[in-house]
């Protein structure tokens, strides 16, 4: 955990560097008077980035920016003049300032970063010393840059701020108090070990562009796989490749990190991010004089959603209705890119890489990159003040601001910005203020909303570290959509949850949709709508028709599929070629069911079985529990019972407090009391009279008010993942149908959640 009191970072041409409060240094800010700025802009002449901002500078009717190579500068030839206003730009795409960096003749090479940082922040601050020697001033400030390409000072810069960011145990200076060292795979897996996470990102401490990224997964024992884009000659020599691959023994990718660690490694919590059509994805904001003006969606099959690695552009429009159906704020989001940008006031331009956690509402930030503005074609986002801007022609439209005649400091910024944006220039005003009908999440202890620099509410609590003692809150949501008509609800990544969390299944056998759909809307089963997402049900398909059917094909990974079109990847999935179900978030077990899946990663799979094909009598009976390492089933526990379900709460009370603390639970729970029989539920019913919708809806009541202490056993030792679900409907008297193992919708419409149980959470 990083020290709160960390609170930024400071370094001179030495390279030494020490925590203390982050200054604004503002003799670096372009000069607010009035007349044509003079431009200069320090990179490759034959770079793209050079050619699209020139391309702005002239669109804005500016004479063009007088370009200083970077060859000048790492040959001391660079000249400034006076009164110029310098952008540095990035020393890529050219082989012979590379080499000068780099020290080595093929730039695909991974090695030598380390060299390549060092004399790359030496010419960053040169180039400083010779512009403030000629009286330029420059857009970018070589601190914040030295910060920047360094992901262990920036990510400790950012939690110090109180940014949401991964868990890592190396932030911070890697010289610095406390620094965890990391000489190789002895030392990575130390600490995966250490600070319990089975799932991270092992980063080049100064790599860009993904180059040398590894994507690392535990499950257990000898079971390792990494993903990344690094490929390993037969000297052992590193390359970047275009090809994501997997590497599956510890010795190959013990390899790769060993030859990695020399040039500095970082170490953070592989997070599970929200997807889109089925691929990962994230977003890149570009942040311009503290306002976020342009965002784009990158998706992937692969943890890297790098666009040179296989990622394609997502749907915006999209994400921004993902965020808002689930009660998120996108103002919200687009403030902790802001808030990331401001750790370096005295930098007109970065690009954030924000990471939505599962679920849309939660958002932290992967990285933070000097060089992040490269989109071509991009225009600004609605209200950013920058429609039909480039992310260059937005740098220039600030710089312009900046030259502008004074006017006052309302027009030109939001009151309480920092005054280094005001003076590189406002671009314009989305909306001011976050709404102010905030309410706290019901599952969160939560503060008052913090305000940023732009006046909008911070993102909502996240699941990362955070350096403050907030929470965070979550902004009102929309009123949901009808509940049959909801998109999928987002699937988790379920290779960061197996492993960490127990795991608890909860089939509520025969629950009809239009029943649980009816009950939750009229606050009849407070309990359970307290736990399902937006508080409501989602509308699945059963895989069977009954029970034996549906339980075989759940304990295969085939759980209820999603009623709303597109594509549907699974949670489980045993491994098979040709699956267009099992995606990159998908536990892929070797086995031929979940169960014995769960199983082989160290967990105890226990059954409380409740209908009759879980009684062990006879031997059809015996075949879905045998399934389970350990099952349980009483007369009390059946259908006939009119206190099933508290017997069954009862047992798996008992099976938890048994378990060893460090044992990981898979715990499945086949509630029977919905079931025929079941008109005891309702007062006043008889048998003579049968069962009904009512008597089925007075179960679930029943079921309802004792779920809570199913919940609060199942998340009493740490974290749980639930699925609470329904194996199929049945009829009551529905177009002359009465039970199930028929094809009807009301016997295979059904209702879905998963969601979380935080310890302690439903006491």
């Amino acid at each position: 955990m990083t020290d709160p009191t960390r609170a930024g970072v400071r370094g001179g041409p030495s390279g030494a560097e020490g925590w203390g409060p982050r200054r604004t240094r503002h003799a670096m800010s372009p000069p607010a008077s009035s007349g044509t700025p003079r431009l200069a802009v320090v990179g490759n002449p034959a770079n793209r980035r050079v050619g699209l901002f020139q391309d702005a500078v002239r669109a804005a009717g500016l004479p063009a920016a007088r370009t200083v190579s970077w060859l000048e500068v790492l040959r001391g030839e660079a000249v400034f003049l006076p009164g110029e206003t310098v952008r540095v730009d990035s020393p890529g795409e050219d082989a012979e300032v590379d080499r000068m960096l780099r020290g080595g003749d093929d730039p695909a090479r991974v090695e030598g970063s380390a060299r390549w940082y060092g004399r790359f922040t030496a010419a960053v601050r040169e180039v400083g010393r010779a512009a403030a020697a000629a009286g330029a001033v420059l857009l970018d400030d070589p601190e914040d840059i030295a910060v920047l390409f360094d992901k262990r000072l920036c990510h400790g810069v950012l939690d110090a701020a109180g940014v949401p960011v991964p868990d890592s145990p190396t932030s911070g200076p890697a010289s610095g108090p406390g620094a965890e060292p990391v000489r190789g795979w002895a030392d990575v897996r130390r600490l995966m070990a250490q600070h319990r996470m089975p799932r991270v990102f092992v980063k080049p401490a100064h790599g860009s562009s993904a180059s040398g990224v590894m994507a690392l997964e535990t499950a257990g024992p000898g079971r390792i796989r990494a993903t990344t884009s690094v490929e390993r000659d037969g000297q052992g020599r590193l390359f970047n490749s275009l090809r994501v691959r997997r590497c599956t023994t510890e010795r190959e990718v013990a390899a790769l990190v060993d030859a990695l660690a020399p040039d500095g490694l970082h170490i953070e919590r592989w997070l599970p991010k929200a997807s889109q059509r089925g691929r990962v994805a994230d977003l890149r904001v570009v942040v311009v004089a503290g306002r976020a003006t342009h965002a784009v969606v990158r998706t992937s099959r692969s943890p890297m959603t790098n666009l040179h690695l296989g990622g394609t552009r997502g749907d915006l429009h999209e994400v921004r209705a993902a965020v808002a159906a689930a009660g998120g704020s996108w103002d919200a989001a687009l403030a902790v890119c802001e808030q990331a940008a401001a750790c370096f006031p005295d930098t007109l331009c970065v690009g954030v890489d924000l990471l939505p956690a599962t679920g849309w509402r939660r958002f932290a930030v992967g990285e933070v990159n000097a060089f992040g503005d490269l989109l071509p074609r991009l225009t600004g986002l609605p209200g950013s003040g920058a429609e039909g801007l480039d992310t260059y022609g937005a740098q220039v439209a600030a710089v312009l601001a900046a030259s502008a005649p004074s006017q006052p400091a309302s027009a030109r910024g939001h009151a309480g910005s920092s005054d280094k944006h005001a003076a590189h220039g406002h671009v314009a005003s989305r909306h001011d203020h976050a709404p102010p009908h905030t309410t706290t999440s019901p599952h969160r202890t939560t503060a008052p909303p913090r305000r940023t620099t732009t006046g909008r509410a911070a993102v909502p609590g996240s699941p990362v570290r955070r350096a403050t003692t907030e929470q965070g809150t979550t902004v009102s949501p929309l009123p949901p959509e009808p509940t049959s008509h909801r998109a999928a609800m987002p699937s988790p990544d379920m290779n960061a949850i197996v492993g960490s969390h127990d795991l608890l299944l909860v089939t509520l056998d025969t629950l009809r949709f239009d029943v649980a759909e009816e009950l939750a809307a009229a606050g009849r089963i407070p309990n359970l709508v307290r736990h399902l997402p937006g508080g409501v049900w989602e509308k699945r398909h059963a895989p069977g028709s009954f029970t034996y059917a549906s339980h075989q094909a759940i304990f295969a990974g085939f759980l209820p599929t999603p009623a709303a079109p597109g594509p549907h990847p699974r949670l489980f999935a045993a491994r098979f070629a040709g699956s267009e179900s099992t995606a990159d978030g998908t536990f892929v077990h070797e086995t031929p069911d979940l169960l014995s899946g769960l199983a082989a990663v160290g967990y105890r799979t226990v059954c409380v079985g409740g209908v009759g094909f879980f009684n062990r009598r006879p031997p059809l009976g015996s075949v879905l529990p045998g399934m389970f390492q350990e099952s349980h089933w009483e007369p009390e526990f059946g259908v006939a019972s009119p206190t099933s379900f508290e017997s069954q709460v009862a047992r798996a009370e008992q099976v938890v407090a048994e378990l060893p603390e460090d044992q990981r639970l898979f715990l499945f729970v086949n509630v029977s009391a919905l079931h025929q029989p079941n008109w005891f539920h309702l007062p006043g019913a008889t048998a003579e009279a049968g069962d009904s919708r009512a008597t089925h809806a007075a179960a679930l009541e029943y079921v309802d008010r004792h779920i809570g202490r199913l919940f609060a056993a199942a998340s009493s030792r740490r974290r749980c993942f639930a699925i609470v679900c329904s194996d199929h409907g049945t009829a009551y008297g529905d177009d002359g149908y009465t039970g199930h193992r028929i094809g009807h919708e009301a016997v295979w419409t059904v209702p879905y959640a998963h969601f979380f149980l935080e310890p302690g959470a439903t006491r």
